[in-house]
């Protein structure tokens, strides 16, 4: 075999042997490499999951900035700009927390698909997701993974209903007891409700919402005394629809109806 044969032959192995040392080190290291993949993919690195730092600026009920990330504060939402109560949650928050030394607990799922850093934020021992939910700014919000504070924070969500504070505050509407859920159909993204009274209730400006954001409020209409109405999760059906092609989540979800003073005429929390 001449000089060029042995050349190529040794550069082939040099090839091999390299290609199985870097399956090896995907091997050994797949959760530190796809951790840094997420990194990359969401252009700042990920916190260690019990971080203490200085909570830099509030943005509103449940978001932060703090360790030099912005934080969304898991297992909660709060009332967007423009609805009721998010200039209080917003702030409860700088209160509570600017300024001040706070352990942030990083959640299963680290990021969210808009780069925040997802997790619990704790003021010594105080848990202040939980806080927001018990002083009424916060509901509880679990879209995909239902961790260890998933049946806490419904159980002081409930506290709070019985405390009737802020969003946990009941209606007084004369309709109240008339409007109930008659059927949410995730598949089909239909929610159904009907009036069980023996007469008509204006439904003008009440709204109905998820655990999210997404939200519908009733244009001027009134529903007939033993009559349903349908919402649906799109615009081709009925003049009754939301804005977003899905609403409800499958693996779970909570049906809130408020009035039009945005107190609550009823919560239904449906399990998957």
């Amino acid at each position: 075999m001449d000089l060029q044969s042995e050349i190529k032959k040794s550069y082939k192995k040099e090839i091999y042997f390299g290609v199985f040392v870097v399956l090896l080190i995907l091997g050994l290291n797949y959760s530190f490499l796809d951790k840094t993949f997420t990194n990359f993919l969401s252009g700042e690195a990920i916190l260690d999951s019990n971080s203490k730092c200085l909570v830099e600026k509030v943005t509103d009920g449940d978001t932060i900035h703090a360790c030099n990330k912005t934080i969304r504060m898991l297992g909660i939402n709060t009332p967007e700009k423009k609805e009721t109560y998010y200039l209080e949650a917003k702030e409860f928050n700088n209160k509570t927390l600017l300024g001040k030394e706070v352990r942030v607990v990083v959640g299963a799922d680290k990021i969210d698909l808009y780069g925040r850093t997802l997790a619990y934020v704790f003021l010594e021992n105080r848990n202040i997701n939980e806080e927001l939910i018990l002083n009424g700014f916060a509901t509880p919000y679990f879209p995909s993974t239902k961790d260890k504070y998933y049946d806490l924070f419904f159980k002081t969500f409930a506290t709070c209903l019985e405390s009737q504070s802020r969003l946990c505050k009941s209606s007084t509407d004369k309709c109240t007891n008339c409007i109930e859920l008659e059927n949410l159909d995730m598949k089909a993204q239909e929610v159904t409700f009907r009036n069980i009274c023996d007469f008509s209730c204006d439904l003008t400006g009440w709204t109905v919402k998820d655990e999210g954001r997404k939200n519908f409020v009733f244009p001027e209409f009134s529903l007939a005394s033993q009559k349903s109405v349908t919402i649906y999760a799109s615009k081709e059906k009925d003049k009754f629809h939301f804005s977003q092609a899905t609403v409800w989540t499958a693996t779970g979800d909570t049906v809130y109806l408020r009035d039009e003073n945005y107190n609550l005429v009823l919560v239904n929390r449906i399990l998957e």
